[in-house]
């Protein structure tokens, strides 16, 4: 969206080839991880300062009105906000959003996403028509959120035989969340700013819920709160995953293992 720079004279200054790995679980087998580019962003603050007269100073920014595929994008999906009414960690519908459309793990399959113009990393999906060996999970394929950041998903072929990668189902997303980057692409049915008191408030108590600190820094420590569900096929689980650092959701795993 582009926006215009209005300049103002103030007396006071302003402010994330596919031969696919072991599907986890299995004897002798590893698991996904998920591994992806950051960016930061630098914001500026306000300040309330007086400022000595006839000081020219920057102004402030005038937004344009959303356009009709921002609005989409922003809205479609549920939007969550601080009164949860019941637990959005649901293992028969274990879902996320990409521009406002509802995809499941379990059900949706890679090429459907590729269908709607899923924004992937170019590189990563040249690898889509490749086949996946017998009960095993993709590499991971890049959804570009903006310059330098990018969430993940994995399919997984649990036949008897080889899959084309593209006809596999998903079977995670993972996103590494971005406290001061806005991005409207992927949501869910819960606000990625959420607290670790009302994720336990929303969801109860976890099935994991480990406090790490550092032996080296005492101020640095994290929590990982993990809801599960025992796989019927595999050895392992479905979960729900939300990795906090020094009280801040940074990473969020959301794996479907049938």
């Amino acid at each position: 969206m582009k926006k215009k720079i209005l300049a103002l004279t103030l007396v006071l200054g302003m402010a994330a080839s596919t031969t696919g790995c072991n599907i986890p679980g299995l004897p002798g087998q590893g698991g996904t991880v998920g591994g992806v580019e950051d960016t930061t962003e630098v914001t500026t603050e306000a300040t309330t300062a007086a400022v000595q007269e006839d000081t020219t100073v920057a102004a402030t920014e005038a937004t344009e009105a959303p356009t009709e595929a921002d609005t989409e994008a922003t809205t479609a999906a549920p939007a969550a906000d601080r009164n949860f009414e019941g637990s959005f960690v649901n293992f028969d519908d274990m879902h996320f959003f990409v521009n406002g459309k509802k995809y499941t793990l379990g059900t949706d399959t890679l090429q459907t996403m590729i269908d709607d113009g899923v924004p992937f990393n170019d590189n990563d999906i040249a690898n889509a028509g490749n086949n996946i060996n017998a009960n095993n999970i993709s590499q991971g394929f890049k959804i570009e959120l903006g310059d330098y950041y990018s969430a993940q998903v994995y399919v997984m072929n649990d036949t008897s035989e080889n899959k084309k990668t593209s006809d596999c189902f998903l079977c995670e997303i993972y996103l590494p969340v971005k406290q001061d980057v806005q991005q409207n692409i992927l949501s869910f049915d819960f606000p990625t700013d959420i607290t670790m008191d009302e994720l336990l408030a929303a969801c109860g108590e976890p099935d994991e819920n480990k406090h790490w600190v550092s032996d080296d820094d005492a101020t640095y420590y994290t929590d990982t709160i993990k809801y599960k569900r025992d796989s019927e096929k595999y050895y392992g689980s479905s979960y729900y995953s939300f990795e906090f650092v020094k009280g801040e959701l940074e990473y969020i795993y959301i794996n479907y293992m049938p």
